[in-house]
């Protein structure tokens, strides 16, 4: 759990000398499904760090106090483990100990209250960004999977550049966005980050189609993936009001997503703060599963957050209110 995954070779190498054999069982950290950042927070522990400072990180920043629980940042540090497991001949490997997210006593202020957050799929079984970290280096199936389906809503400026990773087992894949295809690039396993499956996108404002194709070494086309990316120009202000998506589910809930954003109606896509979700009248709100739209109170992700209600015959009012928002109100009307 050393701030700096960057060493963890170090560590490893400093683990040869203690043990004759090696399996490295647990690692990682939390992330918060659909929490989104382009520049993931980093520890600098420096070049003379010892190992145990940075187990310890007694002198530094605690990554696990300070950082951002994005899933880019996991992303991130489980490739750079696996790329360093199989280069290293010597080392027997590791596994990923916590494969689903889990309830946990010790954890009351987590981004979900009590729910331990390491694992590569929520509590539901639905897979974060991680899952298929793992699956890139792990499977034989061919898949492709652009970084992430869940961030479809970037803002920055006009001609900013922005990396897309395709996260992927298959030879060589093109990236193609709005029609256009960009460079082939072959899969390279000592690359990092997603195995050198990485391209510098200027995205144009509004919808951006981006279309993964994947090949075997003959050239056919074995994967593929799509998602279309909404960039806005620009940064949002802070939270001045709530915009409601309602969902109709095939148990016949409704999903209710709230959006923070800001006087001008922009996302806060940087909005992370926790919200607590309130149901006045008839109906059930669904909380304490632990889940993403089964929490009453939980952290906005990259400023949304979703609460799962089951509708009476009556009006219901759902509320939304947090320690810096004075609160918004949807009326639920189950004739609609």
């Amino acid at each position: 759990y050393g701030g700096a995954y960057q060493q963890y070779e170090i560590a490893l190498e400093d683990a040869r000398t203690k043990y004759r054999r090696l399996l490295h069982a647990e690692y990682g950290g939390s992330s918060h499904l659909g929490r989104h950042i382009k520049e993931p927070y980093q520890i600098d522990v420096g070049p003379d760090a010892s190992v145990e400072e940075m187990i310890n990180q007694a002198s530094v920043k605690n990554v696990a106090k300070y950082g951002d629980w994005s899933e880019n940042y996991m992303n991130d540090l489980f490739d750079w483990h696996l790329g360093i497991s199989e280069k290293l001949d010597w080392f027997a490997g590791n596994l990923q100990w916590a494969f689903k997210d889990f309830g946990t006593p010790l954890r009351p202020e987590n981004a979900i209250p009590y729910i331990n957050q390491k694992g590569v799929v929520d509590r539901s079984g639905r897979p974060k960004d991680a899952y298929f970290v793992f699956k890139s280096h792990w499977s034989e199936d061919p898949f492709a999977y652009i970084e992430s389906h869940t961030w479809t809503e970037r803002q920055g400026e006009e001609d900013e550049s922005h990396n897309v990773k395709v996260y992927s087992n298959v030879h060589s894949m093109v990236l193609v966005h709005n029609g256009k295809s960009l460079a082939n690039k072959l899969r390279d396993k000592s690359s990092f980050p997603a195995q050198g499956l990485v391209w510098d996108i200027v995205f144009k404002e509004g919808p951006n189609i981006l279309l993964a194709m994947g090949y075997d070494k003959d050239g056919n086309t074995v994967a593929t993936d799509s998602i279309t990316v909404n960039y806005g120009i620009g940064s949002a202000g802070d939270p001045e009001s709530v915009t409601w998506n309602r969902e109709r589910l095939p148990n016949g809930n409704i999903l209710m997503t709230a959006s923070m954003v800001d006087k001008d109606g922009k996302l806060c896509s940087d909005h992370n703060e926790k919200v607590y979700f309130d149901l006045m009248g008839d109906g059930e709100l669904y909380t304490s599963y632990g889940t993403m739209g089964r929490s009453a109170t939980i952290e906005t992700a990259s400023g949304k957050a979703s609460i799962e209600i089951g509708p009476g015959k009556g009006k219901a009012t759902l509320e939304l209110r947090s320690q810096n928002f004075k609160g918004a109100y949807f009326e639920l009307n189950p004739k609609e």
